[in-house]
């Protein structure tokens, strides 16, 4: 999925896609951990780049200010349109949608 944040096309600072799968991740600091309160840390938004893994974080996004971008796109595989929303190509069956965990 292509995400604007604040008014910006998110672009992934490694390999310049515009592909992302969005998640939270918990910011651990040594001394919540240390008294076992992780559960009191702040969490991020992460966005995961869907080609090479790169995780880019915001901390504060606002709320209003990311916009998931339905827009079609190429097909990587065979060049054919991918409808917006959708991640995999009705034609060969390529597809975006990859599993990370974090």
């Amino acid at each position: 999925m292509k995400y604007k944040i604040s008014g910006k096309t998110l672009k992934c600072q490694h390999c310049g896609h515009e592909d992302f799968e969005q998640s939270k991740a918990q910011l651990n600091t040594s001394i919540m951990s240390m008294f076992d309160l992780d559960w009191l840390n702040k969490s991020s938004t992460i966005y995961i780049c869907s080609i090479c893994g790169k995780i880019e974080w915001f901390t504060n996004p606002i709320e209003g200010y990311i916009d998931k971008m339905e827009e079609e796109t190429d097909c990587l595989s065979c060049g054919a349109k991918i409808p917006a929303g959708k991640d995999s190509c009705q034609k060969c069956g390529w597809t975006y949608n990859v599993s990370y965990e974090v």
